[in-house]
């Protein structure tokens, strides 16, 4: 699965809907895998986002 052309399974990276439509993305790095994930998403939170996650 790793080596599938755009495809990047760390964790850090969450998408931005809208709606149920995928607007764009969001990703951390630089902390442990799930305090990335965890930035991302409160990241979106301080700005009204929802990853729908």
């Amino acid at each position: 699965m790793a080596n599938r052309p755009r495809l990047i399974t760390w964790e850090g990276g969450l998408p931005i809907l809208h709606g149920e439509a995928i607007v764009g993305g969001i990703g951390v790095s630089g902390a442990l895998g799930q305090e990335d994930a965890e930035y991302a998403q409160a990241g979106l939170c301080r700005l009204g986002l929802s990853s729908g996650i």
